[in-house]
């Protein structure tokens, strides 16, 4: 509500209780509604216009400038701005706590690298004359320049599986008597035995070596004239015992009456001076074998079996027993064939 009046007239605010002069239209103070702002900014212009034009210029209110509208100041927008980047740093350092207090670790900064010396390369040319390598020590480095051989390959290492050895509980001999007719014969005697998967250590001896002699496999060879027994011993198990004769003069002539086993025929032969041993003689199991002589002569022999797959004969007249059957051995020698039944009956 405007008021009239001199200038020197004060009138006392009802809002604020400030004393003002009448020529303003409302409080300066409070505006008359305790805000101390105008309602509007056209209003706020025309008191300033009016007021200036009736004092001259006068003051203008406490604040020294006049503000448009009610936006916000440069001021208040810096302090907004400080006040987000602290707010920011104070994040930042909560954050950094919080890491540290749940066992969360800085990266270790990386060490620079410190050159080695020793590892430098010296760009200058040397001007020492080059001296030849040397070749070197080491088989297994090569020196500079020698070719390279390629290396072999490892040789895979091969375990052989152990193998349970059976304990024979007995065994038998192939033969237990038979005759020598001639010196120089020789008869292998063949060990069995008991189970037939068993195997022992045997040791073999004659009662008299002079007569008959026996190696370590159980081969029998004639000597001398005479009667001997070779024992085969297994360890653990017992001995087993077989005679051996010889019967033949001590002037090593051939004695024709032949054998089949320790029983023979008598088969003389006059066609020549060459004698064979054995005519007739019989062998009693696989592998079994008995070695056949020719005396009279030093020609070669040349022998051959009729049936190899009953019996065999190697280069020094020893035939050996393979399967069941009957066969005969012959002995060729000067012009002569000299003949001899082998029968393998078991």
């Amino acid at each position: 509500m405007a008021r009239r009046g001199t200038k020197n007239d004060l009138v006392k605010c009802e809002y604020c209780g400030e004393m003002y002069s009448v020529t303003y239209k409302h409080c300066p103070f409070c505006n008359e509604d305790g805000t101390g702002r105008w309602n509007e900014p056209e209003e706020q212009e025309d008191y300033y216009s009016e007021r200036d034009a009736r004092s001259g210029g006068g003051k203008r209110l406490a604040g020294g400038s006049r503000r448009r509208g009610n936006g916000p100041s440069a001021g208040s927008i810096i302090g907004g701005i400080l006040s987000l980047i602290l707010i920011i740093a104070a994040v930042c350092i909560v954050v950094s706590l919080v890491r540290s207090f749940l066992g969360g670790k800085d990266p270790k900064p990386k060490e620079s690298a410190v050159p080695d010396p020793s590892a430098a390369v010296s760009t200058i040319p040397s001007t020492a004359p080059t001296q030849p390598a040397l070749p070197s020590a080491d088989p297994a480095v090569p020196s500079p320049g020698q070719a390279v051989e390629p290396s072999a390959p490892p040789v895979p290492t091969v375990t052989t599986p152990a193998v349970d050895l059976v304990t024979p509980t007995g065994f038998t001999l192939s033969k237990s008597d038979f005759t020598f007719d001639h010196v120089g014969e020789v008869y292998k005697i063949k060990v069995t035995y008991t189970p037939a998967d068993a195997h022992g250590d045997i040791s073999w001896r004659s009662s008299n070596p002079n007569v008959a002699s026996v190696s370590w496999d159980g081969t029998v060879t004639a000597v001398s004239p005479g009667t001997v027994t070779v024992t085969a011993t297994v360890a653990g198990v017992g001995e087993k015992s077989c005679i051996v004769r010889c019967s033949f003069s001590s002037s090593s002539a051939p004695v024709s009456s032949g054998q089949s086993g320790s029983e023979g025929t008598q088969t003389p032969d006059t066609s020549s001076a060459a004698k064979l041993s054995r005519s007739d003689f019989t062998l009693s199991s696989v592998g079994d074998s008995w070695r056949l002589v020719v005396s009279g002569t030093s020609s070669a022999v040349t022998w051959a079996s009729s049936n190899s797959e009953v019996a065999t004969v190697g280069a020094d007249g020893t035939v050996t027993a393979v399967s069941k059957g009957t066969c005969n051995v012959t002995a060729t020698v000067d012009g002569v064939t000299l003949k001899c039944i082998v029968r393998c009956n078991w």
